[in-house]
C-alpha cells in the first residue's frame, strides 16, 4: 500500500483558511473569501514569470498572498500509523491601505503590524474549531516590514513579512 504523505492538502487548506479570514481579506483589499481566493497563490514558482511579465510600465498586481510548502517530515509512529507535519510559508505582500494613508510611517508600521497580528489569530481561531488544518506553531520568518522602495518600481508603498506555519500531528 502506498504510504500517503498529506503535503498538498494542508497547503490547499491553509489557503482556504486564509481566505476566510477577515484581516487577510482586508490587506487584500477584498470583502469577500471568493474574492480573496483569487488574490492567493500557490508556490513561489511562478514568481520568474510574473517578474517577466510585470515592468516599470505594468506594475505588480498587489496585494496578493503567496502560500508554499517549505518542508514536512513523516515518522512512523506504530507498525501501521504515520504522523506528518508540514511547515507551509505565507509571503504577504500588499500596498498601503487607503485607512492608512494619512498616517505617520511610524502609525503605518503599527497598522500593518496589527493587520498582520489579526491574521494570525483569525487563523488561532479557524484552528481550535478542530475541523479545519491543525496549526501548532506559527511565526515569521521575515518580520513585517515596508519593502525597500528602490526594489518596488514605484508601485507604492508595498508592505510585506513571511509567515511560517506549522502544522499536523
Amino acid at each position: 500500500m502506498a504510504l500517503k504523505l498529506h503535503i498538498a492538502k494542508p497547503v490547499e487548506k491553509l489557503a482556504e483558511m486564509l481566505s476566510q479570514s477577515s484581516n487577510a481579506q482586508a490587506l487584500l483589499g477584498v470583502g469577500s473569501a471568493e474574492d480573496a481566493a483569487e488574490k492567493i497563490h500557490f508556490g513561489y514558482g511562478e514568481d520568474e514569470e510574473f517578474e517577466l511579465a510585470y515592468n516599470d510600465q505594468r506594475p505588480k498586481p498587489l496585494p496578493r498572498f503567496m502560500v508554499a510548502l517549505s518542508d514536512f517530515n513523516s515518522q512512523k509512529g506504530t507498525t501501521s500509523s504515520w504522523t506528518t507535519t508540514v511547515s507551509i510559508d505565507v509571503m504577504i505582500e500588499c500596498l498601503t491601505l487607503t485607512a492608512d494613508a494619512q498616517k505617520s510611517a511610524s502609525e503605518r508600521y503599527i497598522a500593518f503590524l496589527e493587520r498582520v497580528e489579526g491574521v494570525v489569530d483569525d487563523l488561532r481561531d479557524q484552528a481550535a474549531s478542530g475541523t479545519k488544518l491543525n496549526i501548532t506553531d506559527m511565526n515569521a520568518t521575515v518580520p513585517p516590514q515596508q519593502a525597500d522602495p528602490k526594489k518596488t518600481r514605484n508601485i507604492g508603498e508595498v508592505w510585506w513579512t513571511v509567515l511560517r506555519i506549522e502544522a499536523g500531528g
